[in-house]
């Protein structure tokens, strides 16, 4: 009998003893993929919860203190965070280009399309290289170094 068949058979007389489990094998598979993390995202410091789980994006955005929590979070672990499992922050004026510039190589996912069904289509959720460049030699200049840094004091 495979191992499968007698976790059905015992459990099938105990519904909480699988309520019971269910959450530790959560954080067993949250380890696990912590553990076989393929993009080597564990390099990068963070908070503790940040490493298994979006809660700590959660906790942060619901008492309205992400921005404050991600500032600190940089002041504590340095200039690259991770902020979620697969999400890092990146506090360094030099990476701007290399992670936001137009010539990067890569494209935007279609997760950008869901913004263009509510609004007409903008620089933000444009997907097309050439309609994105179009739109953006429009709007360069407000995001020249020194636009962003005149405005960087009253943007938190």
């Amino acid at each position: 009998m495979s191992i499968v068949q007698q976790l059905t058979n015992f459990t099938r007389g105990n519904p909480l003893l699988v309520l019971a489990a269910l959450p530790v094998v959560l954080v067993v598979a949250k380890v696990v993929h912590y553990l076989v993390d393929s993009s080597d995202l564990r390099s990068y410091p963070g908070p503790f919860l940040a490493k298994f789980t979006d809660a700590w994006i959660f906790w942060t955005v619901s008492r309205n203190r992400w921005s404050r929590s991600v500032e600190d979070a940089h002041i504590k672990y340095g200039p690259i965070v991770r902020i979620a499992p697969n999400h890092i922050s990146i506090d360094d004026p030099k990476a701007l280009a290399m992670v936001y510039g137009h010539s990067t190589g890569f494209m935007k996912s279609n997760w950008y399309d869901i913004f263009a069904a509510f609004s007409v289509s903008n620089i933000f959720d444009t997907r097309s290289r050439s309609e994105h460049a179009r739109k953006r030699r429009m709007e360069a200049h407000m995001f020249a170094p020194q636009s962003i840094r005149a405005v960087e004091p009253i943007s938190h």
